[in-house]
């Protein structure tokens, strides 16, 4: 990504796009390369490691906050989540965000703000390889199945349920995306014959 051509592309100065590409460093998303430009930085299937080790924890702790202050609104907005994401029709970005809203109004729930800007963070970091994830290893059944245990625990108001069944399913995620990595840096770093 050139700062010019999104400048362009955006019909904006190049200013804020430069504002914008340095945020996205800060936050990891994006690595700058000298006269070439910003890439979306990769990941190693370490990385995703030390990722998740703080998502585990994060998340684990803002359910378990929010448990007590579910709100009925809050439990059928879950529930509609789960039923949106069992729809075959979904394509991987819309399973995406539904996923997205799922987690984040039960961390929004814990009225911890600055919590809930730590797990955003962090959420993004790995945001396109979870959709990745998402498309190419058809994750959603039990994904799915783990989301219904999260809500189960929540609706029974067992907040030490449901941050157990939270941070069991982020683990999964975990091993498969690292399994899904470690295989993609595989097949890159293999000589192509000819």
């Amino acid at each position: 990504m050139r700062q010019e051509e999104l400048a362009s592309r955006f019909e904006v100065s190049a200013i804020p796009v430069r504002e914008a590409l340095r945020e996205l460093q800060v936050e990891g998303l994006v690595t700058s390369l000298p006269r070439r430009g910003a890439v979306v930085t990769k990941l190693s299937a370490s990385d995703i490691e030390d990722i998740y080790y703080i998502r585990i924890n994060l998340e684990g702790m803002a359910t378990a906050l929010a448990v007590p202050k579910l709100t009925k609104e809050t439990l059928t907005h879950l529930e509609d989540c789960l039923v949106q994401m069992d729809n075959p029709e979904l394509d991987a970005t819309s399973l995406a965000k539904l996923n997205h809203s799922f987690h984040l109004s039960i961390y929004e729930a814990s009225g911890r703000k600055y919590l809930c800007d730590l797990i955003e963070i962090q959420r993004r970091r790995t945001q396109h390889y979870v959709r990745a994830h998402i498309s190419s290893m058809n994750a959603m059944p039990e994904s799915q199945s783990q989301h219904q245990a999260i809500l189960k625990a929540c609706k029974a108001s067992k907040a030490g349920e449901a941050k157990k069944q939270m941070q069991a399913h982020l683990n999964r995620v975990k091993l498969e995306l690292m399994s899904y990595i470690a295989a993609s840096e595989i097949i890159e770093s293999e000589p192509v014959s000819t």
